[in-house]
């Protein structure tokens, strides 16, 4: 069988006084064959009267040993219940109410009965102390009395009761609470309290003069209140919640103390505003109603009014927002560096001061860094000998205004070891003075131009990179609105990559070919000269004028290379090479036919492709000066020029081809390179005989001056390998180049 706990007895005390605390035994025993399973469990008396739900009280179980409660055996839980005010009461006690034990069976777990308690007054005492300065303030539960102060009592006394109180007397004593060998009164005060029905309250203000001095004083004095002190209310639950007792110190203590904190450890930047807290500990002084403030250079930056009690701490803690920095003193506040807040105390009582401290505060700059500096995206095809932008902000990362007032950048070629060739370039603009708001910004624009030699003036050989990269460091300075200078701070760098353009480089390698294709060609001219024969000096005149042609072409072709075209606004210009103006001899003999009729074309080709550039120059001047009518018909005029180039291209290219036999012939003689002195005297009598100007003489004679025995071998095995057939690509190239031209730029089209 399983274990069987049971109420077999509840033993009330003699008297039930209501609603007083009792502490009623109930005795469980089990009647089961086995023992209780060990868990806790309760015993509950639940306090029911008519129909109100049943009040409960109960006790845990906690020992083991009463929690494993064997067969037969008996014990006493004590339960502490407190009895309405009504009557009758019907009590009920029960064992494992809460079902918490597993095996109980549970056959009779409580016990019923009826009482008639008895009602009773409860009267409780509520002391608290106060201490009151000269305008009537008083301070309770202060930390210490104050001589010659009074001492203010306030004492409540409460009925808990379930009946009506008699009225009763009260006494307060005022005692030197540390006298030897027990405290003395120093005051005493009595005062009647009427009845007071249950759950009424009375309370009472009891002033105390205090001694003039602690001199002569345990130094601690003490309220003592007793309620009921006549036994007018005899029956009662407690009697020892009829007195209250406070005791404290006793002592003028110090001046007033005063505390004024500046959050992030006094710490500041400019346009900040402080975070503050201040604190006034009085003990004894009659300050009064004060005004409390907090000055800067004797400017007022915060102000108080409020009554400082005695006994007292009066504190506050300020958000930036209720601080007010004057504009006449806000660059002193804000300019950099340790200055002090003062924190001023004055009251309209007799001691009301001043009282005045001093705080440090530091203003320290603004942390500029190399992040308040950002760079534009880097130019997507920088060209050499071409503009371009390096774009990049200041962003005023601070909390006022700002103003750059110095601004540069460190131009560093990279290919390039060490600072020597650094250049400090300023804007583009003047140093930007726009005021960069709080989260604002300030932009600057610099346009770089990179003109490094790639190509040596004169013979145009490649001697330097094709392309180079560049970074820039920004440095800047600004100043803020309060006038603080921050030092040079360097950005982060930024890079552009400048390249020679394919253009250029187009032109370079087409006018080195030209060039060659024309040495090549007078070498074979004087070669021809001094052969005699069908090639003879007619011979002779019309290959040197075809490769004076060409020669002219491909320096022309050099100098794009070098040199970025520009508008040009002249109305006359420089005149133009125009080998087709030349007067060529007519080749009689079959054998030259074929070169005669290439150097005819050769020298068409020249002239159309270089007026066709002369149009197209001409036609960006008046694109620019927005002249229309002057712009279309130069942009007409190269047009005309490119159909003339493509019924070149054609003619050019067969007139190669059947000269190639020729061509090949002639080269077949050439066993010895011709000296210098050679091939410039068969130029001069080239050029009088066929009436070259003198601005085609000089270009002609310039490129063999810079053209050395190597480079005069060089033209000749590149001609030979080639062929004439490559002059028919030549002349498209021409064709194509002048079509790229009219598509490719806005004043063309």
């Amino acid at each position: 069988m399983p274990a069987d706990l049971k109420v077999v007895a509840v033993r009330l005390p003699p008297v039930l006084r209501a609603p007083c605390p009792v502490v009623i035994p109930v005795s469980i025993r089990n009647d089961g064959t086995d023992p209780a399973d060990p868990v806790p469990y309760d015993v509950t008396i639940a306090l029911g009267s008519g129909d109100a739900s049943p009040v409960l009280f109960e006790a845990i179980v906690q020992t083991l040993e009463e929690q494993r409660l064997t067969p037969g055996r008996t014990i006493v839980v004590p339960v502490t219940v407190r009895f309405p005010c009504t009557s009758p009461v019907v009590l009920q006690a029960t064992v494992d109410r809460k079902l918490q034990i597993p095996n109980n069976a549970r056959s009779a777990p409580s016990q019923t009965l009826t009482v008639n308690p008895t009602a009773v007054p409860w009267l409780t005492v509520a002391l608290r102390v106060g201490i009151r300065d000269a305008a009537g303030f008083v301070t309770f539960d202060p930390d210490g009395f104050c001589p010659g102060k009074p001492l203010v009592a306030e004492v409540v006394i409460t009925n808990r009761g379930c009946r009506a109180s008699q009225p009763s007397m009260t006494q307060a004593d005022l005692e030197d609470a540390g006298a030897a060998p027990r405290p003395t009164t120093l005051r005493t005060q009595t005062y009647l309290v009427p009845a007071l029905n249950p759950g009424a309250s009375h309370t009472t203000l009891l002033a105390f003069a205090t001694p003039n001095s602690a001199a002569g004083t345990s130094g601690t004095l003490g309220v003592r209140v007793r309620a009921d002190a006549r036994l007018d209310n005899p029956d009662q639950c407690n009697r020892t919640q009829l007195t209250g007792w406070v005791e404290k110190p006793f002592a003028a203590g110090s001046p007033p103390r005063l505390v004024l904190t500046v959050g992030g450890a006094g710490v500041i930047r400019p346009g900040e505003v402080p975070a503050l807290s201040w604190q006034v500990r009085n003990d004894c002084s009659e300050i009064g109603t004060a005004d409390v403030r907090i000055l800067f250079s004797g400017s007022e930056i915060y102000k108080a009014t409020l009554a400082i009690p005695l006994r007292a701490t009066v504190e506050e803690t300020l958000a930036p927002a209720v601080i007010t920095i004057p504009a006449a003193i806000a660059n002193t506040f804000w300019t950099t560096g340790l200055k002090s807040l003062e924190l001023e105390v004055t009251g309209n009582g007799p001691g009301g001061g001043p009282y005045q401290i001093s705080v440090p505060l530091n203003v320290i700059p603004e942390p500029i860094d190399d992040t308040w500096w950002t760079w534009g995206p880097s130019p997507a095809a920088a060209a050499w000998k071409s503009t371009y932008a390096i774009t990049g902000t200041f962003a005023n990362r601070g909390l006022v205004n700002m103003t750059v007032t110095e601004l540069t950048a460190r131009e560093h070629p990279t290919d390039v070891m060490g600072p020597g060739s650094d250049l400090i370039v300023a804007p583009t603009s003047s140093v930007p003075t726009v005021v960069a708001l709080p989260g604002g910004s300030v932009s600057a624009l610099w346009l770089r131009n990179q003109t490094w030699t790639w190509l040596a003036r004169g013979t145009f050989v490649e001697v330097g990179p094709r392309s180079r990269t560049f970074s820039y460091t920004a440095i800047f300075s600004v100043m803020d609105t309060f006038g603080n200078v921050y030092p040079m701070v360097g950005s982060a760098p930024t890079t552009a990559t400048v390249t020679v353009p394919f253009s250029k480089l187009n032109s370079h390698s087409e006018g080195i070919t030209l060039v060659s294709f024309g040495l090549a060609f007078l070498v074979a001219a004087v070669v021809a000269a001094a052969a005699g024969g069908p090639y003879g000096w007619i011979g002779a005149v019309i290959i040197a004028a075809a490769g004076m042609a060409l020669i002219i072409k491909g320096t022309f072709d050099l100098y794009d290379a070098y040199d970025p075209p520009v508008p040009d606004f002249r109305e006359h210009g420089p005149k133009l090479p125009d080998p087709a103006a030349w007067k060529l001899p007519v080749a009689e003999d079959p054998e030259l036919h074929a070169l005669g009729t290439l150097a005819l074309l050769i020298a068409r080709l020249v002239s159309t492709q270089l007026r066709a550039r002369q149009h197209a120059d001409r036609a960006w001047a008046a694109f620019v000066d927005r002249d229309e009518s002057a712009r279309t018909e130069r942009r007409d005029a190269i047009r005309n020029e490119h159909e003339t180039l493509r019924r070149l291209v054609r003619a050019t290219a067969d007139a190669a081809d059947e000269a190639r036999e020729s061509w090949e012939k002639l080269l077949k003689g050439v066993r010895t390179l011709p000296t210098h002195e050679a091939l410039l005297q068969m130029v001069s009598r080239v050029a009088d005989e066929i009436g070259l100007t003198g601005s085609e003489r000089a270009l002609v004679e310039g490129r063999l001056q810079a053209a050395d025995r190597e480079t005069l071998r060089q033209a000749l095995q590149h001609v030979r390998d080639q062929g004439t057939g490559s002059i028919g690509d030549l002349a498209r190239r021409f064709y194509e180049s002048i079509g790229a031209r009219l598509s490719g730029y806005e004043h063309l089209r």
